[in-house]
């Protein structure tokens, strides 16, 4: 009985009839360029993840609040960025953020 099971499961999940494509919108949004040091950064090592949106799109955070963020993903989720990087990038996100007029 525990075969069929298997047997009767493999077929379902591997099935070309159940297979489906999703064609997702072409990515559009794209962090600002600036001179900022953390907008290269921001490019290489936090596109790995998220879009840009996903920051972009936050609440007007402080630059303290930016720091506690980009530590959070370098420490606990394991982002590949130094904490010098993760520095850069929280002001290059608060910077824009919060353009100087």
């Amino acid at each position: 009985m525990r075969t069929l099971f298997f047997a009767l499961l493999t077929l379902l999940c591997t099935s070309p009839a159940l297979a489906q494509e999703i064609k997702l919108p072409a990515e559009t949004v794209m962090y600002p360029a600036n001179s900022n040091p953390g907008y290269v950064t921001a490019l290489q090592k936090c596109l790995i993840c998220h879009s840009a949106d996903y920051a972009l799109y936050q609440p007007n955070l402080s630059k303290e609040a930016w720091n506690k963020i980009t530590e959070k993903m370098r420490l606990s989720f394991k982002a590949p960025i130094t904490q010098e990087e993760a520095s850069q990038v929280a002001a290059y996100l608060f910077e824009t953020q919060h353009p100087k007029k």
